[in-house]
């Protein structure tokens, strides 16, 4: 191995490690954001832990980089949707119409939970909040939405985002694919490239390449329906 293969394989191992510590800390802290969440829809009203929950995460934002600090950010802002949907969804003088966001920001909730099942089909997520089938695809269709499309776009994002991990280099595409419900390695690969102008295989081979030139890493490098910019 020469001086620069070595110096860069040692570089990417010191990534992969800071990145695997970095996942871990992040998940306990998603964990714990859902337990408070669970905790809050037995209430009638949200009190003052959940109004703080933003603030709480703000302290906090300085001990994860930029790319996890936005997906914590992100995190919160779908659990206080949760949250606040469920409690407008239970005062049945709600319009019609605001009951319907709220059931779509639970069920977008439910979705991002349990993108890794092969079984989420709208019926389940409809009977999970026990409404029917038709009623769920109301609420996503008044944000011009389909459960399927929603779905599938989430799971690609979950691919994006390891294909990306440099601790996830070693784990095979196809494995990759089917972590998040895209069983055939043929399907996935066509949805990728359709969703962002790139093959699975070269997206992660120019993510790694920034890694070892120790430039940043970000899964923004190619946009939905796009080449890489």
């Amino acid at each position: 191995m020469g001086a620069s293969a070595g110096t860069g394989w040692l570089c990417s191992r010191i990534v992969a490690r800071r990145s695997s510590a970095r996942r871990r800390r992040l998940a306990q802290r998603t964990r714990a954001l859902q337990r408070d969440a669970q905790t809050s829809l037995q209430r009638t009203e949200p009190d003052d832990d959940e109004r703080e929950l933003p603030g709480r995460v703000h302290r906090d934002v300085h001990e994860y980089d930029p790319a996890d600090a936005a997906r914590l950010a992100t995190t919160v802002v779908d659990l206080m949707a949760v949250v606040l949907g469920a409690h407008m969804d239970a005062d049945r003088k709600t319009p019609v119409k605001d009951r319907r966001r709220a059931l779509l920001q639970r069920a977008q909730f439910f979705i991002q939970q349990r993108l890794h099942d092969p079984a989420l089909t709208p019926a389940a997520v409809a009977a999970a909040h026990h409404v029917s089938t038709r009623a769920l695809h109301a609420a996503f269709q008044d944000a011009q939405l389909t459960i399927g499309s929603w779905i599938r776009a989430r799971r690609l994002e979950r691919c994006r985002r390891d294909l990306s991990d440099p601790g996830l280099a070693t784990r095979p595409v196809h494995a990759i694919g089917a972590k998040w419900a895209f069983p055939s390695a043929a399907h996935f690969c066509r949805a990728f490239e359709t969703a962002y102008g790139i093959t699975p295989n070269a997206y992660r081979r120019s993510m790694l390449e920034l890694v070892t030139e120790s430039a940043p890493v970000s899964a923004v490098a190619v946009s939905p329906r796009g080449r890489r910019g």
